[in-house]
C-alpha cells in the first residue's frame, strides 16, 4: 500500500510538472511575460530540487533582463542554474540578489544568496580570500537577524559557514562548534544529494586534522548515499 501511494505521488508530480511546461508554452506564444515570471517563482524550487535547472534556466532567459535584475528571486535561481558551469558567473548574480534580499530586509532570502556566494568559492576551488569578507558578513546577518527563518535555512548557512571556516580562517575558534553542527546535520539528512554536498567537506576536514577514523565513517555514509537514485550530478561529482 505504501510503495502504491508512493508511486501515485511521483505520478501526480509528473503530471504537475508536465502542466508546468505546457502552462510555460502557452504564457511564450502569448507573450505574456507576467504570467511567465509568476510560473517560475512558483516552480523554481521544486525544479532546483529535481536537478532540472535547463528547464528552468530556458524559462528564465525568455524574460527580458529588466524583469530579471529587479527581481531578487529570479537573480538567485539565475545564478543557480549557471553555479555548474561558471561559478564566477553565477556569483554576480547572487550578489545581486543578496542586495536586494538584504535591502528588503527578507532574511530568508538575504541568508540563502549568502550561503550560495560561499559556494561560488567552494566550488571554483581558486582564491579563497574574499571569503574573510562573507565571514565578516555572516557575523552580521546573525547579529541582525537573531533567529533563522526556517530549519532549512539555518541548515544552509551552517553548512557553508563551516566550509568558509574550514578554507579560509581553519584558525578561527568557532571552527569546532561548526563541525559538529554540520555532522549532525549531514546525519539527520535523508536526502542523498544533501548528505554528499554536506560531507564532502567533513572528509577533507578530518583527514586534515588526522582523524581518519572518523572520515572513514563519513565516507561509508556517503558511499551509501552517492548509490541511491536521484542524485543531482555536481554534488556527486564533487565527492567522487
Amino acid at each position: 500500500a505504501v510503495v502504491a501511494v508512493g508511486q501515485e505521488l511521483l505520478e501526480a508530480d509528473q503530471a504537475v510538472q508536465e502542466g508546468n511546461k505546457e502552462a510555460a508554452n502557452l504564457f511564450l506564444d502569448a507573450s505574456d511575460l507576467d504570467g511567465l515570471e509568476r510560473l517560475i517563482l512558483d516552480s523554481a524550487k521544486t525544479l532546483a530540487e529535481q536537478g532540472r535547472l535547463q528547464l528552468l534556466e530556458s524559462w528564465i532567459k525568455a524574460l527580458p533582463d529588466e524583469m530579471i535584475v529587479r527581481s531578487p528571486w529570479m537573480l538567485y535561481y539565475s545564478g543557480l542554474c549557471r553555479l555548474s558551469f561558471n561559478p564566477t558567473e553565477s556569483r554576480s548574480r547572487f550578489e545581486a540578489a543578496y542586495a536586494l534580499f538584504k535591502a528588503a530586509g527578507d532574511a530568508s532570502g538575504t541568508c540563502l544568496s549568502w550561503s550560495m556566494i560561499v559556494d561560488t568559492y567552494l566550488y571554483e576551488w581558486k582564491d579563497f580570500k574574499p571569503l574573510d569578507r562573507w565571514i565578516e558578513e555572516f557575523e552580521s546577518l546573525t547579529g541582525q537577524y537573531g533567529e533563522y527563518p526556517s530549519r532549512e535555512v539555518e541548515e544552509r548557512a551552517a553548512v557553508c559557514i563551516f566550509g568558509a571556516l574550514m578554507f579560509r580562517q581553519p584558525h578561527n575558534p568557532k571552527l569546532h562548534y561548526w563541525v559538529e553542527r554540520v555532522n549532525g546535520i549531514m546525519q539527520g539528512s535523508a536526502n542523498g544529494t544533501r548528505r554528499l554536498s554536506i560531507g564532502r567537506n567533513l572528509v577533507l576536514y578530518y583527514l586534515w586534522m588526522g582523524y581518519v577514523t572518523k572520515a572513514e565513517a563519513v565516507m561509508e555514509l556517503l558511499s551509501s548515499a552517492a548509490k541511491a537514485p536521484g542524485i543531482q550530478p555536481l554534488p556527486l561529482l564533487m565527492f567522487l
